[in-house]
Parts: structure tokens; C-alpha cells; sequence
């Protein structure tokens, strides 16, 4: 049996660490309503303005909120947004050059209110996306014909800080289809 002074000591400092915040979350939207807006690169490609799309498309469905993608002269200065690609932004707040990053590499970074889902050319924005997505608002795609976005009318992100890249390079699946020979 733990003596008195130690047990209540173990309590008091227990107590302590339930209070005390693990981090500050960012919320992207509220019972269905959100004050975020989706920035897009000036200069970005296809795949990133579909990797925008695609975060305005899923977002929307899982929480119910309109979730608009803007340019970065529409979008100015606000503070709530996610910057999708190599934004003004981004880039100011990385201080790092896209072409230091490989093709597939993804950066997912928390800025203040703000987020960065940027990373290398030419897929590393829209795998920044996907993995947002996946992480943080628990949508799945299982195959190309299989989607699952959860309903998630508040949703809360904490704070970002991720910097990685594919664990291989080629995915893809083969599968015998012939006449059965």
C-alpha cells in the first residue's frame, strides 16, 4: 500500500495533467457552417486546382458546409484558410523551395488558423490533400468505385506538422481477368 503523502501527491499531479490542453485545434466548421474558404495556388497546375476541387467536394460532403475554393487575390489576407499548393502563404510560412521537395512528397502544416496542404510536383499537393482527408476527416477510398466521407458537421483539426512521402513508388493492382486458361 502507497503511503498517504505519495497517493494524494499522484492524485493532485493526475489532476494537473487532465486540465492542462495537449494542443490548440482549429475548427473548420461548426453544426454544418464554416468561416474557411479553400485558397488556390496562382500558378498551380491541373492536378492541384483538382486537388482544391476535390478538398471543396469532400469537405462540403462530410460536414455539410460550403467550403468555396478562391484564388489568392480573391482570398487576400484572410486568416481562416487552407492553402492548397504553393501558396503565397505556404511558401512564406515553409521557407522552403518546391523543387526541394520529390515529385510525391507532402507537406501538411498548421499556420495560426490557417493550414498549408502543399508538397512537390506534380502529385504531392493533391497526396497533401488525401492525406488530410484521410487523417483528419476519416475519408477512405478503398478502390475506384468505393468512397466513404463521414458525416462530420463539426469538425476540429490539431495542430499539423507533417513533412512525408510515399513508402514506394509504383502502386498499382493486377489482377487475373483472361478467359480462365
Amino acid at each position: 500500500m502507497l503511503p498517504k503523502k505519495i497517493f494524494v501527491s499522484m492524485l493532485l499531479l493526475g489532476g494537473i495533467g487532465c486540465v492542462v490542453p495537449k494542443s490548440t485545434a482549429i475548427e473548420l466548421s461548426k453544426d454544418g457552417k464554416t468561416d474557411y474558404v479553400i485558397v488556390e495556388a496562382a500558378e498551380a497546375t491541373p492536378a492541384e486546382k483538382f486537388a482544391a476541387s476535390e478538398l471543396s467536394r469532400c469537405l462540403t460532403k462530410a460536414t455539410g458546409a460550403a467550403f468555396k475554393v478562391m484564388s489568392e487575390a480573391e482570398a487576400g489576407q484572410r486568416s481562416k484558410a487552407i492553402h492548397v499548393g504553393w501558396t503565397s502563404r505556404a511558401s512564406e510560412q515553409l521557407g522552403k523551395d518546391r523543387a526541394s521537395l520529390g515529385e510525391e512528397e507532402w507537406i501538411l502544416k498548421s499556420v495560426g488558423d490557417s493550414l498549408v496542404l502543399t508538397g512537390g510536383r506534380p502529385r504531392g499537393v493533391l497526396y497533401a490533400v488525401y492525406e488530410f482527408l484521410e487523417k483528419e476527416a476519416g475519408c477512405h477510398w478503398f478502390d475506384e468505385t468505393t468512397e466513404v466521407i463521414p458525416s462530420r458537421p463539426t469538425l476540429r483539426v490539431g495542430e499539423l506538422s507533417e513533412r512525408n512521402k510515399p513508402a514506394f513508388y509504383a502502386r498499382q493492382i493486377f489482377t487475373h481477368t483472361g478467359d480462365g486458361r
